[in-house]
């Protein structure tokens, strides 16, 4: 088993599935929902929202176990920036790009339709 397919086993064994799409997957007590999946030898993180209270860390809580699962079997996350919805207190564009860097993310200058090109390539040793 390569380590993309080793890392995407035990997120699906860590998570649980959506009632209502098959792509959604749910982590933690704050419950954060998660569109993660293979993607051209990596692995690709579509998109991360809690429906919980905004600023309580559960999102932060669960990129950080994401990462943590990246690091352990050694896989490159990537993805683009894009906010959810214009609801009070949802991060706006710059705030969530600052809020990926914080976790280890860069971001890539082929900035494209869909947003900002972000990738995370693991802890320096």
């Amino acid at each position: 088993m390569d380590r993309v397919e080793a890392f995407m086993e035990e997120f699906l064994a860590e998570t649980q599935p959506h009632p209502f799409s098959p792509r959604i997957r749910l982590h933690g007590p704050g419950v954060v929902l998660l569109e993660v999946c293979k993607f051209a030898g990596t692995v690709r993180l579509g998109s991360i929202q809690s429906n919980m209270e905004p600023g309580m860390g559960h999102a932060s809580r669960t990129l950080d176990w994401l990462l943590r699962l990246a690091d352990k079997h050694r896989v490159e996350i990537s993805g683009f920036v894009e906010p959810f919805g214009t609801r009070d207190g949802r991060l706006k564009v710059r705030a969530l790009l600052a809020w990926y860097k914080r976790h280890g993310f860069q971001t890539l200058p082929n900035r494209t339709i869909t947003g900002t090109k972000i990738v995370y390539r693991g802890k320096e040793n």
